[in-house]
C-alpha cells in the first residue's frame, strides 16, 4: 500500500535511509523470528514407493531416511537433483528441485515438484513429476 502512495523508490529510499542512519527497520519491513528448533526435528524414516510413471529413468522406490533440523530437510530425488524443503509452522511443505529441470514431450521442460505435511509423528508427502511421481510415508523415529 505504501507503494502504490509514494511509488516503490521513495518506500525503497526510505528504508535504506531508516537502516543506514541507526534507526530501526520500520514496522512494514519486519518479519517475525524464526524459531531456532522446529517442534518436527527428528529424524524420519519410511518408503517411497512409485505411484505414477513408467519412464526406464524413474528411480526405484525404496527406503527413505530424513533429517529435519532447524525446520529443514533435504529429500534426494535423482542423480543430480534434490528437494530443498523449508517446513511451515502448520507443518505443510512445497518445494521444487532447483538444479536441473525434466525433459518432458514436446521440447518443454518441467520442474520436479514435492509437497506434503509433517507432524511429530510422520510426515507424508507426493513428489516428482508426471512421468515419475512417487509417494513417501516416513515415520519419526
Amino acid at each position: 500500500m505504501l507503494c502504490a502512495r509514494f511509488g516503490l523508490g521513495s518506500v525503497i529510499w526510505a528504508a535504506l535511509l531508516a537502516l543506514t542512519s541507526g534507526s530501526s527497520i520500520p514496522a512494514f519491513a519486519q518479519t517475525a523470528p524464526i524459531a531456532a528448533t522446529s517442534p518436527f526435528a527428528g529424524t524420519y524414516a519410511g518408503t517411497a514407493q512409485a505411484i505414477a510413471g513408467n519412464d526406464p529413468s524413474c528411480a526405484p522406490a525404496g527406503h527413505v531416511t530424513l533429517a529435519v533440523q532447524d525446520g529443514r530437510f533435504r529429500l534426494p530425488w535423482r542423480e543430480l537433483q534434490a528437494f530443498d524443503v523449508r517446513i511451515s509452522p502448520d507443518g505443510s511443505f512445497f518445494a521444487t528441485s532447483g538444479s536441473v529441470l525434466a525433459q518432458s514431450d514436446k521440447h518443454m521442460m518441467l520442474v520436479p515438484t514435492l509437497q506434503g505435511r509433517v507432524s511429530n509423528t510422520g510426515l507424508q508427502a507426493t513428489y516428482g513429476t508426471r512421468w515419475c511421481r512417487y509417494e513417501l510415508e516416513a515415520m519419526h523415529s
